[in-house]
């Protein structure tokens, strides 16, 4: 893979931040709109913010968007969410959108319709304000870009109040996506360095010297919550001069960059010694793997257990996603039907596929008992037509369960096993648990805080 696809795929994961936007008139409601296109375009989380108005809810998952587009071959975000409502989010599009008159103008909201310049039709909503200033309303831009006024954001946005308090990171560590889209961007230069000399990394005493010609920011080797220091990232010692492996999954379980404590170039680490990662962002450490990928590790976790349970996260992903193409390619040789509920898991047995693990296609790698089935099918799906059934993405097919003999069926869809704890590049210390639904994704639930209801993920 050439240097520059992987240069593409860190603006995708990361936030260029360090670019200037130039001054803006915010009393002229098209130049506030522009300069918040501009932003998105660029991914400049920090400019969106200051061009737009937000309720905490939907900022925490503007947050989490950024900062984990890219989780590999097996992410679905992209596949569960309105396209049309990512226009209005950062992300690198491959046409740069502008502002038209106004679509409708009032004396205190102007929508703009972007469709003569984006094909998904994403309409932008500013608001006055009482300084006479004009700031970007995401809340009803969403809701305007949703066909029927139901934004997909702003449902998964409302589900963030239900989050239990340290489920996304650390209390002491508001927020680690800062120094995770730098560890992105230093990661990606990790591999562009890789990439033009033969597979091999940096040696360890002089990594960060070696790195400069890669680094498009000046400011890439300091953590933004510590911008008094010149250095704060340091690199696994073990790696120095050794060979990227390419596999994918090895490259996951693959520490190569971490944020520590001091302020020296060329700083090393061994992933073995983590109390001497501890201290930059409280008790938790903020790493990258080789693919790139930024994680949070609370403090008692180790590398070894984040990777096992990222692992058998997707690896139970992948086969709530295969049962449910197993149900469409029965109900394509059963005259539309799909099985019953008494039997389904033979009925689907010459059907599904076999996962990458080798697995049982029927067992969750996290269940504690491999013997008892960890899948049940929801019975309101039994014998009906596939064909009668409209907006499949939120129609429940599956959903993990702690284990059960024969062929279980959904009982309760508010609870399940929180066998789960890895998602996103955080550990969720609450755990979770996923559903199927009959279009073929997965959604991650949560178990309520206290006095809420349960919280949806990804």
């Amino acid at each position: 893979m050439g240097r520059w696809r992987w240069m593409a795929i860190g603006l995708l994961a990361g936030v260029a931040a360090w670019a200037q936007a130039p001054a803006v008139d915010r009393t002229k409601p098209e130049a506030v709109a522009q300069a918040y296109l501009n932003a998105v375009q660029r991914s400049d989380l920090v400019a969106v913010r200051e061009f737009s108005a937000r309720e905490k809810n939907l900022d925490t998952f503007l947050t989490l968007f950024v900062g984990q587009m890219t989780r590999g071959p097996e992410g679905q975000l992209l596949s569960e969410v309105g396209l049309a409502e990512l226009a209005l989010f950062p992300m690198p599009k491959s046409t740069l959108m502008a502002v038209p008159a106004p679509a409708t103008a009032g004396a205190d909201k102007v929508t703009y319709d972007l469709t003569k310049t984006v094909t998904l039709q994403p309409k932008l909503v500013l608001a006055k304000q009482a300084d006479g200033t004009w700031l970007v309303d995401l809340a009803a831009s969403l809701q305007a870009t949703a066909p029927d006024g139901k934004s997909v954001i702003m449902s998964i946005a409302k589900m963030m109040d239900a989050v239990p308090e340290g489920a996304l990171a650390e209390p002491e560590d508001a927020q680690p996506w800062q120094c995770m889209s730098k560890l992105r961007e230093l990661a990606q230069a990790l591999r562009s360095y890789a990439e033009e000399h033969r597979d091999k990394l940096p040696a360890a005493a002089t990594w960060y010297d070696e790195l400069l010609p890669y680094l498009e920011d000046p400011k890439a080797m300091v953590c933004p919550d510590h911008d008094d220091e010149e250095f704060s990232y340091a690199f696994n010692a073990e790696l120095g001069g050794t060979e990227l492996n390419n596999d994918w999954e090895h490259q996951r379980r693959t520490v190569t960059l971490a944020c520590v404590k001091g302020d020296a170039a060329n700083m090393t680490f061994t992933p073995n010694r983590l109390d001497a990662l501890r201290g930059r962002h409280g008790k938790t450490i903020i790493y990258a793997t080789a693919t790139g990928e930024a994680m949070v590790l609370p403090d008692d976790w180790t590398f070894e257990r984040a990777t096992r349970d990222q692992e058998q996260s997707d690896a139970c992903s992948e086969r709530m996603r295969n049962l449910a193409k197993a149900l469409k390619e029965y109900a394509a040789g059963h005259d539309g039907k799909l099985p019953p509920a008494d039997g389904w898991l033979e009925a689907l047995r010459p059907l599904v596929a076999k996962p990458r693990d080798g697995g049982s296609p029927f067992v969750c790698p996290a269940a504690a008992n491999a013997a008892l089935i960890s899948y049940a099918y929801s019975p309101a799906l039994a014998g009906k037509r596939l064909a009668g059934m409209v907006n499949l993405r939120k129609v429940l097919a599956f959903a993990e369960i702690e284990g059960s003999e024969g062929a279980p069926l959904v009982a309760d869809k508010a609870s399940g096993p929180t066998r789960h704890h890895c998602a996103w590049g955080q550990v969720r210390r609450a755990g979770f648990w996923y559903q199927a639904m009959l279009d073929g994704s997965t959604s991650t639930q949560s178990p309520p805080a206290p006095g809420a209801p349960a919280a949806h993920g990804q």
